[in-house]
């Protein structure tokens, strides 16, 4: 995931 940060951090809190 880290290797594509296209999405805001809260977007990837929220996928967690």
């Amino acid at each position: 995931m880290s290797t594509t940060p296209i999405f805001p951090p809260k977007t990837m809190l929220q996928l967690i």
